[in-house]
């Protein structure tokens, strides 16, 4: 059971559409429609900075594994790699709008991934400047992306509802999954990659075997659009972020809903884990954020 640990009720000007907890610097971090990144302590809620760049909305926010750099995309088609203990942008990519809606790190920090217009994954090195690797999903817009915590597989959630599975190494189509009737805006691997969530507005979780690409199980409840899918750190429980407003957790166990948090007023864009899975937060279309703590 998850409780009210603090809120932030105008964290943004705008709706806040990404979030991500960088536990290794102490921070949560916040992407918002107003063009701003913002760096909050973790500990006390308090706003640390805010990471100048982008020129348009930012679409979303990851972390590395030791929660220290953080990577954001935007709709002005941006990417940006900053130094969370400083501040600074690390570097800079610049591609065509549309193209990088959603961004994966890779497990080990030095690659990352991005998904949008036309169906297109690209694959990228820190150490370039340009993609390194095309795949291509779905005939349909690549709405999200995630890398497996083993670095084996990439995931993507497209605009026609299916789920593509990628082998890294090889760079081939391992399946397309089939199972939701429209968009799938969220993927997320379980801990030990054997699992493959996606969310999608036809108000559903599914989980999926991630090797074998059979269908295991699959979660309803919400009401809305299922924006986001935050798998715990011990693979027991998943929370989901909908367009109804509201944050469920799930057990992955009994395969149903352990809890309902109705604090927001508008969609629920995202939501985060720390390491630990002892707190989560939370950010929405009513430009809050808010604070969790397991009881």
């Amino acid at each position: 059971m998850y409780t009210v640990d603090q809120e932030t009720p105008d964290a943004h000007t705008d709706g806040i559409w990404a979030v991500a907890w960088a536990s290794g610097a102490n921070m949560v971090i916040t992407g918002s429609v107003d063009e701003s990144i913002h760096c909050w302590h973790a500990s006390t809620g308090d706003l640390i900075r805010s990471l100048p760049g982008h020129v348009l909305g930012v679409t979303s926010v990851t972390t590395d594994a030791a929660g220290t750099v953080a990577l954001s995309a935007g709709l002005d088609g941006q990417l940006f790699r900053w130094d969370l203990a400083t501040g600074q942008s690390l570097q800079r990519w610049q591609t065509e709008p549309a193209q990088t809606w959603g961004v994966t790190l890779a497990p080990d920090g030095q690659g990352f991934a991005t998904g949008g217009e036309g169906g297109i994954v690209r694959l990228w090195s820190v150490a370039s400047d340009t993609p390194v690797q095309e795949v291509k999903a779905s005939p349909s817009f690549a709405m999200a992306v995630a890398y497996s915590p083993n670095g084996k597989y990439l995931a993507c959630g497209t605009k026609a509802g299916n789920v593509d599975v990628f082998d890294i190494e090889s760079g081939k189509l391992l399946h397309s999954l089939s199972g939701h009737a429209t968009v799938v805006r969220t993927v997320a691997f379980s801990p030990d990659s054997t699992r493959l969530y996606s969310g999608s507005d036809d108000h559903r979780v599914q989980v999926y075997d991630a090797r074998h690409g059979n269908l295991i199980a699959a979660f309803s409840g919400h009401s809305s659009w299922v924006l986001s899918v935050a798998i715990h750190p011990d693979g027991d429980q998943i929370a989901t972020a909908s367009g109804d407003h509201t944050v469920k957790l799930w057990s992955t166990r009994m395969r149903q809903c352990t809890e309902t948090l109705s604090h927001h007023q508008d969609h629920v864009w995202d939501v985060a884990f720390n390491d630990q899975g002892n707190h989560l937060v939370s950010v929405s279309e009513d430009r809050s954020l808010r604070w969790y703590r397991a009881l």
